[in-house]
Formats: structure tokens, C-alpha cells, sequence
């Protein structure tokens, strides 16, 4: 059984290097960024050392450094949609990523639509973006953290097997990346919600097939529309 992926990872990204840090640091490195990517459930029990840790690393003379009441209530709520806000010294950034308890399988002839969503849901995936840090706050065993971490600990080796772009240079670089990723996701699934209603209705204007399973039809229909306006959303 695969050991459970800590509550909270703090990594330094630099050039073409990422490290990842055995605590947070007492101030921030001279060059880079440093990404901290935090459970949800643990965030609580976490904010006061966070909060210390942004005003040292963030606040000034002017103000500002930690995260505000509102935001943090934000960051906490299962149920919040996909929205934007900022303050003068951060932006704050919400998506509702898929979650699935099983991957759709396209070449499955009996999955259906109804099938399909009912494998999924959604969570939302906090991001508080700063000139030098970046705070993520996710779901439990967030594989879209998990992804990252592998996924930069590979560019920054070289070994990048879709040879793709450099380490992110910002912070704001690498939530768009990782924002990127989360709506691969629903077009991914979109595509196949589309294709299995395309079958359906091909069934329908069939004349030899007797399509008898509306429902199914109706289903289908109504699913992919719902998951179009969480797309737009």
C-alpha cells in the first residue's frame, strides 16, 4: 500500500531546478519562487504557521503578507464555484477540478453518460498568487499536486519525455499550468460524454436498430449540457 502524500509540500523552483524542502524556509530564497501546496483538511490546523510564514516573506512596510479572513473561509469551502479575487499584495484564484473515482472508459460499448458522470465530481483547488510564492490548497491526495511535483522534478532533470517548457519562472506561470491541466480534464471528458451521445442518436436514426432506450437518450443530453455549463462556469 502506497504511503499517503504528506499534508503539506514546500518546493523551490529556480531556473531549471526544483527542490523540494523539508520545512518552510525563515525567509525565501534569494533567486526563484517557493510553492506551497497544502491539503484542505490540514490548512486549518496549518494557517497560523502559514500566515506567519507569508508576512515574513511577503509583508512590508505597506502592509499586507498574509492572507486575509475572507479569502481564507475561500479556500476552505467544499462548495465554493470557480471565481476570481485579489488584494494589492496577491491574487486569489478558485477552479473546481474533476475529481474521478474510476477513469471513464471510452471503448467500453455499455458505459453510458449517466455511467460515466456518475464516477465524477467536483473539488475546488485553491491558488493565493504572490510576486515570490505560490499557496495551493487541495483536495486530499490530490493527484494534480502529485502530478507537479513529478512533473517539474522532471524538467528540472532534463528528462521530460514530451519535451516540454522550462521550469515555470513565476508563480502566476505555474498556476496556469496547473489550471491548464484541471481543464484537459474536462475537455477530455467532454469528448467522450459527446461521443456517447453521437452513438445514441445514430442508434436512434437507425431504422433497423428499434431504439427503444430513451432514457438513456435523455440522460445522455441532459449530462454533457451540465457538464458544458461547469466548462463555462
Amino acid at each position: 500500500m502506497a504511503d499517503a502524500p504528506p499534508s503539506l509540500r514546500a518546493l523551490h523552483l529556480q531556473s531549471d531546478q526544483l527542490t523540494e524542502l523539508a520545512q518552510l524556509p525563515a525567509e525565501l530564497p534569494s533567486k526563484g519562487f517557493v510553492w506551497i501546496g497544502v491539503s484542505r483538511p490540514a490548512l486549518e490546523a496549518l494557517l497560523p504557521e502559514l500566515q506567519a510564514a507569508l508576512q515574513r516573506w511577503t509583508g512590508g512596510a505597506s502592509g499586507g503578507g498574509q492572507l486575509v479572513d475572507l479569502h481564507v473561509s475561500d479556500l476552505m469551502n467544499l462548495h465554493l464555484t470557480s471565481h476570481f479575487d485579489y488584494t494589492s499584495w496577491y491574487d486569489l484564484l478558485v477552479f473546481r477540478r474533476l475529481v474521478a473515482t474510476q477513469r471513464p472508459d471510452a471503448a467500453d460499448g455499455s458505459a453510458t453518460a449517466r455511467r460515466t458522470i456518475d464516477t465524477i465530481d467536483t473539488n475546488p483547488v485553491g491558488f493565493a498568487v504572490f510576486d515570490r510564492v505560490l499557496l495551493t490548497v487541495h483536495p486530499v491526495d490530490c493527484q494534480v499536486r502529485e502530478y507537479f511535483v513529478q512533473r517539474l522534478a522532471q524538467l528540472g532533470q532534463g528528462s521530460d519525455i514530451r519535451g516540454t517548457s522550462r521550469v515555470p519562472a513565476s508563480p502566476a506561470d505555474l498556476m496556469l499550468r496547473m489550471v491548464n491541466h484541471m481543464v484537459d480534464g474536462y475537455l477530455e471528458l467532454r469528448r467522450l460524454l459527446t461521443r456517447q451521445l453521437g452513438q445514441l442518436q445514430e442508434q436512434l436514426l437507425n431504422p433497423h436498430s428499434h431504439f427503444s432506450n430513451w432514457r438513456m437518450l435523455l440522460d445522455s443530453r441532459n449530462v454533457l449540457h451540465t457538464l458544458e455549463d461547469t466548462c463555462e462556469d
